[in-house]
């Protein structure tokens, strides 16, 4: 019941990056959302097509995931997992956050043993779920994704991952990224949660280095993607 009535309360959150939700039910062992999915493609579906689209794209996604991210921080919810299934791209070149954070709530019963980057170092290897503090890290290792197809603490071991005395591996991406792109990274990584930009400070650090016309880089990719699938056949 718990469990349930907190998705109730995500269902009805409303704004900047969000999907529009229809209903909220019940099917055990988890709540469930039924969200209108304007014409887009997800971005999941984009990066199979192509595994790195360079930090244009990148960025431009981010950005507009921060939107939603920034929305649900306002209402105490986290963003969840922030994989790409869960981000839809539109024809307008928006970008659209799905599920309202239902992965943050408590039924959800995760344990992180995979790789480092799947979680920040607070939630590695624990039974909590994704909480607001993580939010930031989880943005800037799908951005890396997106950008270079790679993740910045994929060589780290485990023990030295829970021990935070590290700092991400982006040198061997710096000239493709930047210097200001790197710079914003560092601040998404940083292992001590409470340095992380969360909330609207999260939209204002992506916005510093995002395209201004992002809709546009947004709209492209998507526009692409439809083409590419109908070549494919």
């Amino acid at each position: 019941a718990e469990s349930l009535a907190a998705a109730q309360r995500a269902g009805r959150l409303s704004g900047p990056g969000l999907a529009q939700t229809l209903e909220v039910f019940w099917d055990d062992p988890r709540p469930h959302l039924l969200q209108i999915l304007p014409p887009g493609v997800s971005l999941q579906r984009l990066m199979r097509q192509r595994p790195a689209w360079g930090t244009e794209l990148a960025l431009s996604v981010a950005r507009g995931a921060a939107e939603g991210i920034a929305t649900l921080h306002a209402a105490g919810f986290s963003a969840g997992t922030l994989r790409a299934p869960s981000i839809w791209l539109t024809e307008k070149g928006e970008v659209l956050l799905l599920g309202h954070g239902l992965t943050q709530l408590p039924y959800t019963r995760q344990t992180y043993y995979g790789l480092p980057s799947e979680a920040p170092p607070e939630e590695y290897g624990t039974q909590i779920p994704p909480m607001i503090p993580g939010d930031p890290f989880r943005l800037g290792i799908l951005l890396m994704q997106l950008a270079v197809n790679d993740s910045p603490v994929r060589q780290l071991s485990p023990m030295v991952y829970l021990q935070r005395d590290w700092e991400p591996d982006l040198d061997s991406h710096a000239d493709a990224l930047g210097p200001k792109v790197t710079h914003m990274l560092e601040l998404l990584f940083r292992p001590d949660s409470v340095e992380r930009p969360r909330g609207e400070l999260l939209r204002e650090v992506l916005g510093e280095v995002a395209p201004k016309d992002r809709l546009r880089v947004v709209r492209e990719a998507v526009a692409w993607s439809r083409v590419a699938a109908d070549s494919s056949w």
